[in-house]
């Protein structure tokens, strides 16, 4: 804060708004509105007093691109001055050809010079293709290697520039790799926790790596704006218990596991691949009721509820109470009758259809017929 606060009130230039920042250790970004700014604070006296180093990223200045099908017996001098820029675009600042290795008969290897040559641009643009010998050749971005430290085991410089201590690249412990005697069916990677040598190809660190350096190479940002947009690959605790748990088939818990995106070249929010939740109880809101009538009494209503009794059946009524105590089928017999009685009784003053006559006619023979049995 004492540096941020000494940029701020030094007349070098105008700071963007939140232009002071930590990016590292020992280490501060400052920008400004302008280039000028920018070069005058970094050629201004104070900072070597105060025993500061300034400098301007190289992101921030060049642009590289690798462009293919440069015959071999060129030399870069020759190539560069040969080379024609588009307009718009910065010049090269310089240019490097790419070696392969080659095995020779005897069982030797030898390092070549191949045809793919990686050009350094001045400025942020990068051209599409150039021009060499009446020839357009295609610029394509400069994707940085993915180098790892085969003594700690992490990405980003090599085993002769570590200053870690070693880490077995088997078990994860803290011996060198050579002197471990796992095997990769009970290996433990310690940069993502899962059952594989942590030099594997196919560690999702390893393949984060490649995606950060795909993503600085194509938006020419830096690495620890590139790496903020992955997630990293270590596993929480939950998903180390889980994985435990299962290995020894003693309990299972009830989770649900979603599984993790096989594509990390875009942005995702999760810490970690395999995340678990555990199930939990969801409260739904009631469905709203309908509103109720302008003067609508509920106690009237409950009260006309609670105590509402019948009234008594009227003739022709289809439920009868069952007051005889005579068998169930007998009083179900004297109702339909009394019920058809009072239905024939309608016509007394009106002469009947003759389809209904007819049947009354019938009825009436079938009643002729039937014999009372005695009552006791």
């Amino acid at each position: 804060m004492q540096f941020g606060k000494f940029l701020l009130n030094s007349n070098v230039g105008k700071i963007t708004q939140q232009g002071v920042k930590n990016v590292g250790r020992n280490r501060i970004s400052v920008e400004f509105t302008s280039p000028q700014d920018a070069n005058n604070f970094v050629n201004n006296p104070v900072l070597l007093t105060a025993n500061y180093k300034p400098s301007i990223p190289t992101f921030n200045v060049t642009r590289m691109g690798v462009v293919r099908d440069v015959p071999v017996d060129w030399s870069m001098e020759e190539f560069v001055l040969q080379s024609d820029i588009p307009l718009g675009f910065g010049h090269i600042l310089k240019a490097r050809r790419f070696n392969r290795k080659v095995r020779n008969q005897d069982g030797s290897t030898e390092w070549c010079p191949s045809t793919t040559v990686v050009l350094t641009f001045y400025g942020q643009a990068l051209p599409k293709h150039i021009y060499c010998c009446y020839t357009s050749l295609l610029i394509d971005p400069y994707v940085l290697p993915t180098i790892q430290c085969f003594s700690c085991c992490r990405f980003g410089h090599v085993k002769d520039k570590c200053r870690s201590k070693p880490r077995c690249f088997k078990c994860g412990q803290m011996h060198t790799g050579n002197s471990c005697s796992i095997t990769p069916d009970n290996a433990y990677c310690c940069l993502c926790t899962g059952q594989h040598f942590a030099t594997d190809k196919s560690c999702p660190e390893f393949h984060r790596q490649k995606c950060i350096k795909k993503k600085m190479s194509d938006d020419n940002v830096s690495y620890s704006e590139a790496a903020t947009l992955f997630p990293p690959c270590a596993r929480s605790f939950s998903d180390i218990t889980r994985t435990m748990f299962s290995s020894a088939q003693t309990f299972t818990p009830h989770i649900i596991t979603s599984r993790p995106s096989k594509d990390l070249t875009s942005p995702t929010s999760p810490r970690s691949p395999q995340s678990t939740s555990y199930r939990r109880t969801v409260y739904s809101s009631p469905k709203p009721r309908a509103p109720l009538a302008t003067g609508y009494d509920r106690f009237a209503h409950q009260a006309l509820i609670n105590h509402y009794n019948p009234p008594p059946p009227q003739n022709g009524a289809a439920f009868l109470n069952n007051q005889n105590n005579g068998d169930g089928n007998d009083n179900l017999l004297d109702g339909l009758l009394t019920m058809l009685i009072n239905i024939i009784s309608k016509f007394d003053d009106h002469q009947a259809p003759s389809n209904v006559a007819s049947k009354l006619t019938q009825l009436f023979n079938i009643i002729n017929k039937i014999q009372p049995y005695p009552m006791e």
